[in-house]
């Protein structure tokens, strides 16, 4: 958030904090809980820990190479000053590091209030791949900072879904629970049903598709409560 375009990201900040300041650990939601039967004893930070260092490691490996490890080879501190690498992803020849994009360069926002109110640690994978999708197709209209909420709506054919952001059919359906949520709003296609069943179906003809559209203030309200109130509405709905 605070890197000039075009710079890296230093990382300056350890895995654990300590007294004077925040570690990577306090910034990370991690479901664990301290074992105290058996022999041993682990506290829960011991295993954020290491879930911490498992989930470096699966980022620094061949096959993905999004984050590099400076200190890998040292007998400590191997995930100590971690670097990000280029969002390209694994490639030949060396990784290139990570810069905040310029203006001029193909990118896509997404609202901080994602991060900062948690909803990065509730939703679920197939949720946030569609959030980063609409953005991705947002990305062409012009968002001024945080203040990106548009009134324009875009569409996706299944084709595209597939080709270009491997999704499949029921990680689409995420967008029911996500105006659920209020982080999003949608036009059913022209003879569609919200559940998207179609008037008429013919086979042979593309039926219209649904119109989607960010709502950037929906993220700006704790991720936990949202969620934990909308899904215990809908089980009361399928209670009745």
């Amino acid at each position: 958030m605070h890197t000039r375009v075009g710079s890296h990201p230093t990382n300056h900040m350890r895995l654990l904090g300590d007294g004077e300041g925040d570690g990577w650990l306090n910034l990370v939601a991690s479901p664990v809980e301290t074992q105290l039967g058996g022999r041993n004893y682990i506290s829960d930070r011991d295993k954020q820990l290491r879930s911490l260092q498992g989930a470096l490691r699966v980022l620094s490996g061949e096959g993905v190479q999004l984050v590099s490890l400076p200190g890998f080879s040292k007998p400590k501190n191997k995930y100590e000053n971690f670097e990000l690498l280029d969002e390209g992803g694994a490639r030949r020849g060396s990784p290139e590091l990570y810069k905040v994009p310029r203006s001029s360069e193909a990118h896509f926002v997404l609202p901080c209030d994602f991060f900062r109110y948690g909803w990065i640690h509730v939703l679920d994978d197939s949720e946030i791949t569609f959030l980063m999708m609409l953005t991705f197709l947002h990305a062409d209209l012009q968002f001024d900072g945080e203040e990106f909420e548009s009134d324009h709506y875009v569409s996706v054919s299944s084709s595209e879904r597939l080709l270009h952001f491997g999704m499949s059919r029921d990680a689409y359906e995420a967008h029911w629970t996500l105006r659920r949520f209020g982080l999003i709003d949608m036009k059913p296609g022209k003879g569609r049903f919200p559940d998207g069943r179609v008037r008429g179906f013919d086979p042979y003809r593309n039926a219209p598709l649904h119109r989607f559209r960010l709502l950037a203030h929906g993220f700006g309200r704790p991720a936990l409560g949202v969620v934990h109130s909308t899904l215990s509405a809908i089980r009361a709905e399928g209670a009745h």
